[in-house]
């Protein structure tokens, strides 16, 4: 049986460990559903009663915080709870079970999640404890935890909208969390796979160590700066940037990387001819391409790359790889 309660009397802290995702980039899904939500509490109030449990002699929230949190926006004076038993002891054991219960995907199959509700619930960070949550029981396991805890709130949110697991994290975590609280702040500029972010990341920390740098002192030697609010789209900010990385890292590398390029825009501007330039390490090659419209465009492609002028270019660039 449900019943209108003030809102301002229920504690909503036992749920404090849920991340809001439906304004994060990307997240249009999540972000259409809140709206659908919003739009329902608006004109109708909340339909579907929040619910509750009396303990220590305060009303908590167990279920229903999006609901909650959208109707005291709107600056709904009450909302209908569902009130569960109180329970015969007070033991955060209890209530760890009842939320597991409640939102056993949330918790299990999310690390950020876990390390948020041990310290939402204040729970001993104990074999059984970790064994409960399905958190992984790892030597400095209590430090670990901390570390991840001290991230900055947008730092931990993209960590878990990303589905990182708890030894990614820590593995970023190792490299820098400076570092890291920097490269995710700044998202909207730049566009970053779990893989590229690792590597970003493993290769600006070797700079760092090789160099005796601050984190300021890098972002300055990378020009980090000035690729963020260069006229790029974020894909194209995250490709200069590893650029700059790779040139700090191995400048001879990266002079025969310029040398090459250089040599292939001189043919490109004398034929018609597209070249791509394939730099990486394991498979650095050349691909010749030309749109054909016509058989003549055949004889047409074949003479240019064959003609004494192009095959010497080639032959010149061939011999830089």
């Amino acid at each position: 049986m449900s019943k209108q309660t003030q809102i301002n009397t229920i504690n909503c802290d036992w749920l404090n460990w849920k991340i809001d995702t439906h304004n994060m980039t990307n997240n249009q899904h999540g972000a259409s559903n809140h709206q659908a939500l919003r739009a329902s509490i608006e004109s109708h109030g909340v339909l579907t009663p929040l619910l509750c449990i009396e303990y220590d002699q305060k009303l908590w929230l167990l279920d229903g915080r999006q609901r909650w949190t959208i109707a005291n926006q709107l600056g709904h004076k009450t909302v209908p709870i569902t009130l569960l038993e109180q329970p015969s002891t007070n033991d955060p054991q209890i209530i760890l079970s009842l939320l597991l219960a409640l939102h056993a995907s949330d918790i299990y199959q999310h690390p950020i999640h876990q390390c948020r509700l041990i310290q939402a619930l204040s729970l001993p960070i104990t074999p059984d404890c970790c064994q409960r949550i399905k958190l992984p029981l790892m030597n400095h396991i209590k430090t670990d935890i901390k570390r991840i805890l001290a991230l900055p709130e947008p730092v931990q949110t993209m960590l878990h909208c990303k589905q990182y697991s708890f030894k990614e994290v820590l593995h970023l975590i190792h490299y820098s969390p400076d570092l890291l609280a920097q490269l995710v702040t700044d998202t909207t500029e730049f566009s970053w796979s779990k893989r590229q972010l690792d590597q970003c990341m493993s290769q600006c920390c070797d700079l760092m160590k090789r160099h005796q740098w601050t984190l300021p002192q890098l972002l300055d030697q990378i020009q980090y700066k000035s690729i963020k609010t260069s006229q790029q789209s974020p894909q194209q900010r995250s490709s200069a940037l590893f650029n700059r990385i790779q040139s700090n890292l191995t400048p001879t590398h990266q002079r025969m990387t310029d040398d090459i390029r250089t040599a292939i825009n001189q043919l490109q501007h004398t034929t018609n001819i597209h070249i791509d330039y394939d730099h990486s390490f394991e498979t650095s090659g050349i691909t010749l391409s030309k749109t054909l419209q016509s058989s003549a465009d055949i004889d047409a492609f074949c003479d240019q790359v064959q003609s004494p002028s192009s095959k010497e270019a080639l032959s010149t660039i061939l011999d830089m790889l």
